[in-house]
Order: structure tokens, then sequence, then C-alpha cells
């Protein structure tokens, strides 16, 4: 039987991560200023953690990987195997081509953003951070911060949006189970959220009722009866902000 799993040993697991900024053609513009207001790089210098915001500008090829960050990726799992796609390869009619995937999936949260959220724990944790915040869209990276929080003994708050908080049931009880506080979004829990809240449905009371006037125009012999109804619907299904308003951001990789 051919072999077409590639495992690393534990002994060959890289010690350093590679950095590919200084092997760019021409470095990449500076980040951009505000016009007016307050300096946005002293701005993250206050809420990103220090050894994350270093790399972020770093112009080494080569960054150590702390060894007790090294311990956790074996905890959770790493290396991971390549595996050969061999039928994808008789799909697309290759022959002198390979083609590779890698397991990332074998994870404990199921993504590879565990690889990040380790590292951006483990960092907080050595300045003295005793909870991280964060915003998530689909799950996947407020579960691998979870993850890696409860890893470390830290406490994680999640703020995730709300359309997918409501329906994604299932991962928001696996990032509780990791000890996240999980949150919709927008959420009262904070000033932006408080803010944001009253507005967002006042929004999308007048565009239903707007909607409404339009259709009971053209469907002025229905039933008024569905008039409530269908205002109800509109504002149940409209789609949510995700506020950004978080206790103390998180770089997202």
């Amino acid at each position: 039987m051919d072999k077409d799993q590639i495992t690393l040993s534990i002994d060959e697991f890289p010690t350093k991560w590679y950095n590919i900024m200084p092997d760019l053609p021409e470095p990449l513009p500076p980040p951009m200023q505000p016009e007016t207001g307050p300096s946005r790089m002293e701005y993250l210098a206050k809420t990103m953690v220090k050894e994350c915001l270093g790399q972020e500008m770093s112009t080494q090829s080569w960054i150590t990987i702390p060894e007790e960050i090294r311990e956790l990726y074996v905890h959770m799992g790493r290396p991971r195997p390549l595996y050969r796609a061999k039928r994808l390869e008789k799909k697309l009619g290759l022959k002198k081509v390979r083609l590779y995937y890698k397991r990332e999936d074998l994870s404990p949260t199921g993504s590879h953003k565990t690889n990040t959220a380790i590292a951006q724990a483990y960092y907080a944790m050595k300045e003295g951070k005793t909870t991280l915040s964060t915003e998530t869209g689909a799950g996947q990276w407020g579960t691998a911060l979870s993850y890696a929080a409860s890893l470390l003994g830290l406490k994680c708050v999640v703020f995730w949006v709300k359309s997918v908080f409501d329906w994604k049931t299932d991962r928001r009880t696996m990032m509780k189970l990791f000890g996240a506080e999980v949150y919709s979004s927008p959420s009262n829990e904070t000033k932006m959220g408080r803010e944001i809240n009253p507005l967002r449905i006042q929004r999308e009371v007048e565009t239903c009722l707007k909607g409404y006037r339009n259709w009971s125009m053209a469907m002025s012999s229905w039933s008024p009866a569905l008039w409530p109804w269908t205002s109800l619907t509109c504002l149940k299904l409209s789609r949510s902000m995700n506020s950004s308003a978080t206790l103390r951001p998180v770089r997202r990789a």
C-alpha cells in the first residue's frame, strides 16, 4: 500500500516561526494614521499584546517559538499530518503534480486558529493579563481563543455576531465548556453595544414601516391581521451588527 501520509515527529517540530515581511520585494506601506484625532498606533500600543504587536512589525526572518508554546502545541496534537490527495489529482488529470492537504480539522476546536490563539494567550499571560476578550463571526476564532485561555488559566469573554450566536448553539456550548463567557453582539455588556442597540432597533422599525407602507399599497385587499406579524418578522430576520467594543482586543490572524 502506498504511503499517502506524511507526519513529522515531535523531535522535528519547528523551533522558529517564519516571518515573510523581510523577504517581500518591497516593504509594505506603513499603517495609515487618521488626519485628525488620536494616533491609531498609540491606541494599538495600549490595547494589543505588546509582543504580538512587536512581531507584527518585526523585520526578523525567524522568530523563536518559546518552549512553553511548543509544549502546548504538542499537547493539542501538533504536528498534524499531510495527506496526499490522490483522488483529486486523478479527477484533475494531473500527471506530474502532487497535491497535499494538511489535517487542521484534527485540532481540538476543528480549525487551524488554535495555532495563533495559543501564542497570543501565552504572551498575554506573560504580560500579566488575566482576561482575554475578542469578537467572532462564524465562531471558530472565539472557540480557539476560549480553548487557549482554558489551557493557560485565563478568563475569556467572547462577543459573537447575534445572527450566528442564535444559530450555532452547539459551538456556543463548546466555548462555554472551555470556560468562556459568550454574549451576542451588540451586547448590553459594553458601552458601545448599549448605544448601538436602541439606534439599530429604531432604524429597523423605520425600514419595516417603510416596507410595510409600500407593501400595503400594493396589497390593500389583504387582512390587516397580518400587519403586526409582518413587522415583527422583519425585526427578527434583520441582520444584527457585530459590536467591536471589547474589553481587551486580541489580534486575529
